[in-house]
């Protein structure tokens, strides 16, 4: 039988919470197979961070969909969130955070790069159909002027 620590109920053996205060059960040391006795690692109580497995999630999908910016801001957004409640202490899981910013990061330069690319290519397509080159101006008239002579 187990007792626990704080109520002092009994509790029995295999329980890992207690059944009058539902407080963690102390565990007990495990024997391994060559006779030494073990102490289980201890938890730290914290959970890992939903923010940061978000921000991992969404910058992989940010990375995976390369012109969707959104997700990767998103991503960088929930990472920033992540290391603030873990610095305050209440989670776990920085290094999730972190990956998720850089994937974040990494998606929205690839998703503007593509972008551009894109752009210049249609942009290369129409000046091209327009002859290559867009038409020489005479010298101190400016484009919005053109119509106006």
């Amino acid at each position: 039988m187990k007792k626990c620590q704080y109520c002092q109920t009994e509790n029995a053996d295999g329980t890992l919470f207690c059944t009058s205060c539902g407080a963690k059960l102390e565990e007990e040391p495990v024997e391994s197979f060559d006779g030494v006795f073990v102490q289980p690692p201890e938890s730290t109580g914290k959970r890992v961070s939903g923010f940061a497995i978000a921000s991992l999630a969404l910058g992989a999908a940010g990375m995976v969909f390369g012109t969707n910016v959104i997700l990767s801001v998103l991503a960088i957004v929930f990472a920033c969130i992540a290391f603030h409640r873990i610095k305050g202490g209440k989670e776990k899981g920085k290094g999730l955070a972190v990956a998720g910013l850089i994937l974040g990061i990494a998606g929205v330069v690839f998703g503007i790069l593509t972008l551009a690319a894109v752009f210049s290519g249609i942009v290369g397509r129409v000046l091209g159909e327009l002859g290559g080159a867009l038409p020489d101006l005479p010298s101190g008239v400016l484009p919005g002027q053109i119509g106006k002579m």
